[in-house]
């Protein structure tokens, strides 16, 4: 059996970091905004999903994605419950075992090239089973 969702979207909002339990284990909850293919006429652009992270994911996160900022988040979907008020409520998140950068390094006020979001070049395998990482992918 296979559990694995990937969404690439924006943060809706900035990351919280909380420690939890005895074991001091830092989380790191968002929301991301995950853009539609199709849109429909009256229905939402996106689709908004929880995420969380553990430890030093969480870490990561916090420090170096904010509201607005493009991520992608690899991990199982998971289904949580609660009771409030005598009522039980289901939900999912991603619990994300992999966070990674989207899109192209940000710049900065002068125009240079400021920390941030890199974008890996792209790795083509030829028929030969050799890794050419400066040919151009076919699509």
């Amino acid at each position: 059996m296979l559990n694995i969702a990937i969404m690439t979207g924006r943060l809706v909002a900035d990351p919280e970091i909380t420690v939890v339990g005895a074991n001091q284990n830092q989380k790191c909850a968002f929301r991301i905004a995950v853009p539609r293919r199709f849109k429909t006429e009256n229905g939402p652009d996106s689709d908004f999903i929880n995420v969380v992270a553990w430890n030093s994911r969480a870490d990561f996160v916090g420090k170096h994605f904010h509201k607005g900022k493009w991520i992608n988040v690899l991990g199982p979907l998971v289904t949580r419950t609660w009771e409030k008020d005598g009522q039980k409520y289901y939900g999912f998140e991603i619990n994300a075992d992999q966070v990674n950068f989207v899109g192209d390094k940000e710049k900065s006020a002068d125009g240079s090239q400021a920390a941030g979001a890199r974008q890996p070049a792209p790795t083509q395998i030829d028929d030969d089973g050799v890794i050419d990482e400066n040919e151009d992918l076919p699509f």
